[in-house]
């Protein structure tokens, strides 16, 4: 049910706890529910609630000593660490100073002590960007943008995170909605700037934007730079073809868009790795993508002509005691300041289940939180303003002109013809071909990471164990308190030798960049270490054989298993567990049976029963097989992942249609 309109000079009181926040007498000092004051820090007067979210509130705020309008920030949540962290990143937004963002000036960050109950609120005011937003161009244009414009929308925004990036922070909630074009100048700026969180951090809370968010932030897991870049890929596409990402997802969540429209094969490719489901395939950083953009032809009008928005109303008066302000709703949490592109979202008032629930349903409806529209199956949205076009886009012949420019949604797409067909085929060919490429590549990176890591490092370990000055206190200690009579295992110092190995070949591996858990590399690279050892204990269980290959065999399984699990794989471990362990001891055990690796020396360093004199040709066979080991055991990995999953997938896919 609609709510009736506000009266006039009125305030509003930002105490959560308020019985009674709307309305307020603007001319009121204080709060005559809760005596809170309407003067925050003698200068801003909160004038309407844009959002209540859980823990953040957002504000329209007058400011009396510039006479403007701007947005407030209110940390609701008392909890010290949330205010700890909320003045934290309120200080790193406040050193950002970018034209794409919003202009932070002092005194920005303050504390608003409220009486019921006693605490104290702390707030961020920030520069209220006003234009039309990238929601309302896409209810301008439903049938999709000229690609020139997109490019050009494109770079500025990367620019713009690049700023951001380089403070390692991230935005985390991109959206159209949030990409404003500066009236005047027509420029990208993110209005909606909410509290961006240092990269790599883990926020199982945070809202998001059905639709727009990557895989791994919808499963809660930690995110890096990708994460922005892959919300701003989606958003391309969504211009481009006037559809929503989610309406274009096939049954692996993969987009199908580019036989919607016509761009540059390049820009496509560019698009396609943005928006990549693993976070390996993407491109990490705004350098990588400018470059491409720079490698992209430019095309003429790159600019779009003026788009309308609605009039905002007259400020008020500069005087604290007087003003008239006419407001609509100002308690729903929403204002019609999101179909302008007001910095009004970003709170925990965003929709949550959407990017969970929609992905997976493929629903033909979605309720748009930004645009106050309802988003249907053929793209249009509902809560933009229709407004006559000032010429009808011709980019690729893609329009055809209306015989009633007054209504937009009588543009048709042009029929599909054999060459867009081709041109599809043709794309997704290249497109196959690229991933390919990049798959060989991570794997490649890997393979050489991983050897270098563990051999180094079971180097760096062996000498330190046989040849450094601590070597006769090892011995002496794993002789005097790690061997007992009553223990089943025995322990020797050539196990510090594969610990050492197992925390090189960690190391190389998430060197690569292959793993979404980058907060916990230390973490890692320590359970590498304790796998390893776990693994030369394993050469006195069972029978080892005449030549050790069945020791070798059962090690190797034991480490390839252990680290499936220790690295925190992606996909399912389980699965890529089996293929990796299987994979990996089955061709050291086809090495062996060749006669193409021997274990030679290495023998000494796994037997437990006799002493031996360690020599070069041990560290050597060492060297070897903890560099072999890290080569085998990657590129299982990888293809455990990128193989053997989707196989998997594919072939449940087929007996279910069955």
């Amino acid at each position: 049910m609609p709510v009736p309109p506000a009266p006039s000079d009125v305030a509003h009181c930002i105490n959560p706890h308020c019985p009674r926040p709307y309305p307020q007498q603007w001319s009121d000092l204080h709060c005559r529910q809760c005596d809170t004051t309407l003067r925050l820090h003698n200068r801003y007067i909160p004038m309407q609630r844009l959002e209540k979210g859980h823990s953040v509130h957002l504000y329209l705020v007058y400011d009396s000593e510039t006479g403007t309008e701007k947005i407030m920030r209110l940390l609701v949540a008392i909890a010290p660490k949330a205010q700890e962290i909320f003045e934290r990143e309120a200080t790193a937004l406040s050193s950002l100073h970018h034209r794409g963002l919003p202009k932070i000036e002092a005194p920005a960050y303050f504390q608003i002590p409220i009486q019921q109950p006693p605490s104290a609120l702390p707030c961020l005011v920030m520069e209220k960007v006003e234009g039309p937003s990238l929601q309302d161009v896409i209810a301008k244009y439903p049938q999709g943008c000229p690609e020139a414009w997109v490019v050009n929308w494109l770079r500025q925004t990367v620019l713009i995170l690049q700023k951001l990036h380089s403070r390692r922070l991230l935005h985390r909630d991109l959206k159209p909605s949030s990409l404003v074009l500066r009236q005047g100048n027509q420029q990208i700026a993110i209005a909606d700037m909410g509290f961006p969180k240092p990269i790599f951090s883990q926020d199982s809370t945070q809202p998001l934007s059905g639709g727009y968010n990557p895989p791994e932030q919808v499963r809660g897991q930690s995110i890096g730079p990708s994460a922005d870049f892959y919300a701003l890929g989606r958003i391309c596409i969504h211009l481009l073809t006037g559809r929503h990402p989610i309406t274009l997802e096939d049954e692996t969540g993969v987009l199908q868009w580019r036989q919607r429209t016509q761009v540059q094969p390049a820009f496509a490719n560019l698009l396609d790795r943005l928006v990549q489901k693993d976070m390996r395939l993407r491109l990490h950083t705004a350098t990588d993508i400018l470059d491409e953009l720079n490698r992209i032809p430019t095309k003429a009008s790159a600019t779009p002509p003026p788009i309308s928005t609605p009039p905002s109303p007259p400020p008020p008066s500069s005087g604290l005691s007087a003003g008239s302000r006419p407001r609509g709703n100002p308690s729903s949490g929403h204002s019609s300041g999101h179909s302008r592109g007001i910095a009004s979202t970003g709170g925990s008032g965003r929709l949550v289940a959407v990017a969970r629930t929609a992905t997976k349903s493929k629903s033909r409806s979605y309720n748009s939180n930004s645009s106050g529209g309802v988003y249907n199956r053929s793209g249009n949205s509902s809560g933009g303003a229709r407004v006559k076009p000032s010429s009808t886009p011709t980019t690729g012949g893609r329009y055809r002109e209306d015989p009633h420019p007054q209504n937009l949604m009588s543009y048709r797409p042009e029929p599909e013809t054999l060459r867009t067909r081709m041109s599809g085929a043709i794309a997704a060919t290249d497109q196959a071909w690229e991933w390919v490429v990049q798959v060989v590549v991570i794997l490649f990176r890997a393979m050489v990471y991983a050897c270098i890591g563990g051999g180094l490092a079971g180097a760096v370990g062996f000498w330190v164990v046989y040849w450094s000055p601590l070597s006769p206190y090892l011995t002496v200690f794993f002789a005097q308190q790690l061997t007992s009579p009553d223990m089943p295992l025995v322990v020797k110092p050539a196990m510090i030798v594969f610990t050492f190995a197992g925390v090189g070949t960690a190391w190389g591996l998430t060197q690569t960049q292959n793993l979404e858990t980058q907060q916990l590399l230390w973490r890692q690279r320590a359970l590498g270490g304790l796998v390893y050892a776990i693994a030369w204990l394993t050469w006195q269980w069972g029978v080892v054989g005449s030549d050790g290959s069945i020791g070798i065999t059962r090690c190797t399984a034991a480490i390839a298993i252990g680290m499936v699990m220790a690295l925190g794989a992606r996909g399912n471990l389980l699965i890529q567990a089996a293929i990796a362990t299987l994979g990996t001891s089955m061709t050291f055990s086809a090495l062996m049976q060749a006669q193409i690796w021997k274990p030679g020396d290495l023998i000494y360093l796994l037997q437990t029963a006799r002493s031996f004199i360690p020599t070069e040709a041990m560290c050597w066979s060492a060297i070897a097989f903890f560099g072999l080991l890290g080569i085998v055991f990657s590129f299982w990995l990888g293809c455990s992942y990128y193989l053997g999953i989707p196989a998997l997938q594919q072939l449940a896919r087929f007996v279910r249609r069955r």
